[in-house]
């Protein structure tokens, strides 16, 4: 701490301390979120007249675009940096589907609050919304190929970045070491993104201290301050009607008071774009904001006339900042890696190794840690280059997840059709590392308000190393079935099943897993209510499985493109109320096509058969409810083989804030199936049905929201869920 201090404290410009016969020029350049973009607009009018700065100091995002801007970027390289942006990746929170291994996709699918708790030395929240890995490997690319250790006055323009300390209480200002992480510091925004543990300090967003740095960037042997301030406005009393807005106007009302004096004291000029329009999280109004600050600084344009250089000074400017950018292209010759035990060191090291020796490829070293994060293992990965002699080398510089391992995922649903309200929860634990590398030991239990109730304990064990695997399976179950036999009523029955298994698969990449093997079941079924349509069932089950799931869509609720299949075959030899073996066998798919940038068409099949007729219906295959005919109630009809064919179009309409959820759709589809070998409820015979729906689905940080409305010839249904996904 003293260190960085001492730099911010003492330091200068190294070249503004050469003979010059102008006035050297000091920018402080703000923090409020969105709003910085507008920074954007002010260096553009800055270059277009003219205007050198041979200083910066930034907070936030002030910090970033000073950075960059420093680091030797052009106001227009800058923009086009930021135009690229997926702000959506960005601030999603979570590694990107595809990218996660086949495990977590399960997790992410089976157990959907986004954010999950951890047992590391006790029950734990998560840091941060958003552990920060697409913002590190943001940061680490534009930053390139600056390398560390770096001190700041060498860079183009000097550059300090401000942070504050969460454990002092007290700002610090950044003016060595890796440019990267100083502006992941400064931009740690509390409860959004994880802090940033540099030089034993642990550091977050520097506008909770100093949200302007005029006075940190007058210290920097410049003779003019420029300001630009693009702090919240304080609320209107309508606003501080709630407990939000009223808790939101303290913070201002602290932030501002000292931004306040802090202009007064240190700031020659003071430009301050009109952004009250303009919230925190107005990332994708990206243009409109820089044009803001464009115009601000235009506003401004008679006050800083007298800093305009000649056409010839101007060049001579530029020159001496462009021979101050780092030489590329790189090409590295080492591998080191910062942040985590040598065990999970060497597992990063060996999967960047392959990129030695040749040019430097930013997309594939990218790639390679973001698969790696997808593991569930580390919160973010993000990269520096440093110097070792005259090699050059990769520094990755990883963070693990605070909180766990130990893990807990967790799942709320609550589901109204039909009439009924139904409330479920559950939760997963997952102990990594559980014997071996890359064990894990899963524990999920699963409860719903009344009767239904899971409890599964699984171990996975990779043999060897590779992705071939055991895993055997333990669990306890219990549900309720209604079922009915030609036109008796339905009756509901209670059934408990006691199981041991044994599987043997492999891992097929990061889309598929096949497993075979045996299971065995103790089953009870007994009638709760109605008519005892039929007789009460002991006994156990014993037989073979197979199961393949082939998981190729690009995101977990509503892909833009990719198929997902589910596959499973059964052979029972035995089974309580049978007289001989059976087998069972299942198939469904989803398809999901783009049509344009908002629409999404999608293709549904499923299939089911028993290959006999005279099975119990305990054992047959059922139609009915949400996607599997949604006029419908909830397994409905029921046969020895059922198909189902469903089609239809959603439409993006709009998203929920950054780290929240996701998209909004909303949509229709055509659903149609048939059963055969069985009856139909209430109406016996009927067995070739269609169903046409509409609603909406919302990706939200609890789950999916799925909420529609389904008419099918003599039927009507709502559903409205929140859970897992519909399909």
């Amino acid at each position: 701490m003293l260190h960085a201090i001492a730099i911010a404290a003492t330091g200068t410009v190294a070249y503004a301390q050469q003979p010059v016969d102008r006035p050297r020029v000091g920018l402080a350049l703000g923090g409020g979120a969105a709003r910085g973009i507008a920074h954007l607009g002010v260096l553009e009018w800055f270059e277009e007249n003219r205007i050198p700065v041979d200083g910066i100091a930034g907070t936030s995002m002030g910090g970033l675009v000073g950075g960059l801007y420093a680091a030797g970027l052009t106001a227009a390289e800058v923009r086009s940096s930021f135009a690229g942006v997926d702000w959506d990746r960005l601030f999603g929170g979570e590694i990107e589907y595809p990218h996660q291994i086949y495990r977590r996709k399960e997790d992410r699918r089976a157990y959907p609050v986004r954010n999950e708790l951890g047992l590391r030395g006790g029950l734990r929240l998560v840091q941060s919304l958003d552990p920060g890995h697409y913002v590190d490997l943001l940061l680490s690319r534009l930053v390139l190929p600056h390398s560390v250790p770096l001190d700041f006055d060498d860079l183009p323009i000097a550059f300090r970045s401000v942070a504050t300390d969460l454990e002092a209480a007290t700002a610090v200002e950044i003016g060595s070491g890796s440019l990267a992480t100083a502006l992941r510091a400064t931009m740690a925004i509390p409860g959004v993104f994880q802090p940033v543990e540099r030089d034993g300090l642990l550091l977050a967003d520097g506008g909770m201290l100093n949200n302007v740095p005029a006075d940190v960037v007058s210290r920097m042997g410049v003779d003019v301050v420029i300001a630009v301030d693009v702090s919240l406005p304080l609320h209107t009393r309508e606003e501080m009607r709630s407990l939000v807005g009223l808790a939101s106007q303290a913070i201002i009302l602290m932030m501002n008071e000292r931004t306040r004096n802090v202009l007064v004291d240190h700031a020659d000029h003071v430009i301050a774009p009109a952004l009250e329009s303009v919230s925190l999280m107005d990332w994708r109004r990206f243009d409109a904001i820089r044009e803001i600050g464009y115009r601000a600084a235009a506003a401004a344009g008679e006050d800083l006339a007298h800093l305009s250089l000649s056409p010839a000074a101007w060049e001579r400017h530029l020159e001496e900042r462009r021979s101050r950018v780092a030489p590329s292209p790189v090409v590295p010759r080492f591998v080191r890696v910062e942040g985590v035990e040598r065990r999970d060191a060497d597992e990063i090291a060996s999967a960047i190794e392959p990129l030695l020796g040749t040019e430097l490829d930013p997309d594939e070293l990218e790639l390679r840690l973001t698969l790696l994060a997808g593991g569930g293992r580390y919160g973010s990965l993000g990269y520096d280059l440093a110097r070792d002699g005259d090699r050059t080398g990769i520094v990755v510089r990883a963070r693990d997840k605070p909180h766990g391992p130990p893990f807990l995922d967790l799942a709320t649903e609550v589901e109204y059709l039909g009439g009924e309200l139904d409330l479920a929860g559950g939760t997963r634990l997952t102990i990594m590392d559980a014997g071996t590398r890359n064990a894990e030991l899963r524990l999920d239990l699963a409860f719903e308000l009344g009767w239904e109730a899971d409890a599964l304990l699984d171990y996975y064990l990779p043999i060897g190393g590779s992705t071939v695997f055991v895993a055997p399976r333990a669990g306890l179950h219990r549900r309720r079935q209604r079922v009915a036999v030609d036109e008796d009523p339905a009756a509901e029955y209670r059934t408990g099943r006691a199981l041991v298994a044994f599987d043997f698969g492999v891992t097929l990449g990061r889309r598929s897993e096949l497993r075979v093997g045996y299971e065995g079941a103790l089953l009870r079924a007994r009638v709760e209510s109605g008519a005892p349509a039929l007789q009460d069932l002991d006994g156990w089950e014993r037989g073979l499985r197979a199961r393949w799931v082939y998981d190729g869509h690009d995101h977990w609720l509503v892909p833009g493109s990719g198929m997902r299949i589910e596959t499973e075959a059964r052979w029972l030899a035995s089974a309580p109320g049978q007289p001989s073996g059976f087998v069972r066998a299942r198939f469904a798919s989803s398809t999901f096509f783009s049509a344009g940038n908002r629409g999404r068409v999608f293709l549904m099949l499923a299939g089911s058969t028993t290959f006999d007729d005279e099975l119990s219906p305990f054992y047959q295959s059922t139609l009915g409810g949400p996607f599997r005919l949604g006029a419908f109630d909830r397994d409905r009809f029921r046969g020895a083989s059922t198909g189902y064919v469903g089609t239809g179009y959603l439409h993006r309409v709009g998203r929920l804030p950054d780290l929240l959820g996701g998209a909004i759709y909303a949509g229709a589809w055509l659903e149609s199936g048939g059963v055969r070998g069985g009856r139909a409820l209430p109406k016996a015979g009927q067995a070739d049905l269609t169903s046409v729906s509409a609603g909406l689905v919302i990706d939200t940080f609890l789950g999916a929201v799925f909420a529609s409305g389904s008419m099918a010839s003599g039927s009507r249904r709502l559903h409205v869920a929140l859970g897992r996904p519909p399909w």
